[in-house]
């Protein structure tokens, strides 16, 4: 007695959830209907953010911005070598109360060079950020529509848990060439 007991539940294992299966298998194996085909892609999104000419362009203005303020922090710290190489030169014939304001200049102004360093970044930053996400979800949009269009049953990301996939079914190019287009218009 005891020996059936511990077969009882795999034999309803078997029961409750492989003979279902079997029975809906076979069923659907003989039907005259015809088995649906899987079309299957996927975009690399982020190769499309910054190879399409679209992104392409909108990733130059945000470098145009990053060289504007780059070229701001390079003149300010000039300006600071210049403040620190007078003070250098001229410590010996200072008076020292004219010293400690040059040197009181020179720290304020590294204050506010670092202040501007740090503010530029957050906003170059966060500029790239929102000109991401709308790149994304201007890309997400087309991939929508050309699954609809050519009948895909998915459509995947590739930097998303993609770990291999055939060339064939690589979709990025023409993801690419619509979003282009889209952006010409």
């Amino acid at each position: 007695m005891g020996g059936l007991i511990k077969y009882a539940k795999p034999i309803t294992f078997l029961l409750i959830f492989l003979l279902p299966n079997v029975y809906w298998g076979i069923k659907y194996a003989s039907s005259t209907e015809p088995v649906p085909s899987l079309k299957l892609g996927y975009v690399d999104l982020q190769r499309a953010a910054r190879e399409s000419i679209a992104g392409k362009r909108a990733f130059d203005e945000l470098k145009g911005e990053f060289t504007k303020k780059q070229s701001i922090i390079d003149s300010k710290q000039q300006e600071i070598e210049a403040l620190q190489n007078e003070i250098t030169k001229k410590a010996s014939v200072l008076a020292e109360e004219s010293k400690k304001e040059k040197e009181e200049l020179y720290m304020s102004k590294m204050k506010d060079l670092k202040r501007f360093v740090d503010d530029s970044n957050q906003e170059l930053d966060n500029q790239e950020k929102e000109l991401t996400k709308k790149i994304l979800i201007e890309l997400i949009k087309v991939i929508d529509k050309l699954g609809q269009e050519q009948q895909y049953t998915l459509i995947m990301e590739r930097q998303e848990g993609l770990l291999y996939a055939s060339k064939s079914i690589d979709l990025t190019e023409e993801v690419m060439k619509r979003y282009d287009q889209l952006k010409r218009n």
